[in-house]
């Protein structure tokens, strides 16, 4: 691997991106491309990256959980968006589109 590839791998960071909710009907919107996903949070490994995925679920499965436990019934809108969010290369062609 020549030096100057490894230097611009070394520049990739990793988003983890989730699908936008339309505020006027409290709905996930699937219909968009990934370049207009909304940018969560950044990393720079895309191990990182899963690992911040991971504890966003985690943290909002527990916060459902005691939301449950106190009555309430319904599956949190934002639990929903962190399963389907993504973790992308900060220079994946996609993203372009912003």
């Amino acid at each position: 691997m020549k030096l100057r590839h490894a230097a611009a791998l070394a520049l990739v960071g990793w988003y983890l991106m989730s699908l936008p909710i339309d505020p006027t009907t409290r709905k996930i919107r699937t219909d968009v491309p990934i370049g207009y996903w909304q940018l969560v949070d950044s990393f720079d490994t895309a191990t990182e990256c899963k690992q911040g995925m991971q504890r966003n679920i985690r943290d909002l499965t527990y916060m459902n959980e005691l939301a449950r436990r106190q009555g309430e019934t319904h599956t949190s809108l934002a639990l929903l968006v962190a399963q389907m969010a993504k973790c992308i290369a900060s220079d994946d062609p996609r993203l372009k589109g912003n």
